[in-house]
């Protein structure tokens, strides 16, 4: 971690790629600022971090707002009326933010099976949200009081 925290500072904008870390990270093995067990890992079990030494600022932007964009969305809809709704947008969110929390001790989207998940479960939660969200309230029929009675 101290490795890609060192690297991920240094020119955060200019990033080409793991290939790189890997052999910076070799250097600093060989400099004695990091074991070298270090270097046989593939990735620093921390997307914010592995995505800014791999792909700079913007890669940690980028994964910032895979978490944080779906987050936002799903907690102004937490509290609505519809229940199904709040279910689904605490799930989203839970979903989200969770993986947030995760990632700070796990690469997330390094393994293609979580990638597949988070997206049905982001996507799914959202699209419940959505169509829910924008159905149109049921008519009251004019003769409701009629059929009741």
């Amino acid at each position: 971690m101290e490795g890609v925290t060192q690297y991920a500072a240094i020119a955060p904008a200019d990033r080409r790629g793991s290939g790189r870390l890997l052999a910076r990270l070799d250097a600093l093995a060989a400099s004695g600022f990091i074991t070298p067990a270090t270097t046989q890992f593939g990735h620093s079990h921390n997307d914010i971090l592995y995505l800014g030494a791999t792909m700079g600022l913007p890669g940690m932007l980028a994964v910032l707002a895979v978490y944080l964009v779906p987050a936002v969305f799903f907690l102004r809809h937490v509290r609505n009326r519809d229940a199904v709704v709040r279910v689904a947008a605490t799930m989203g969110l839970a979903t989200s933010v969770g993986f947030l929390l995760f990632g700070l001790t796990e690469a997330m989207f390094f393994i293609a099976m979580t990638n597949a998940f988070y997206t049905l479960m982001i996507s799914t939660c959202f699209a419940i949200v959505v169509a829910r969200d924008h159905q149109p309230e049921p008519l009251a029929r004019p003769d409701a009081q009629a059929v009741a009675a």
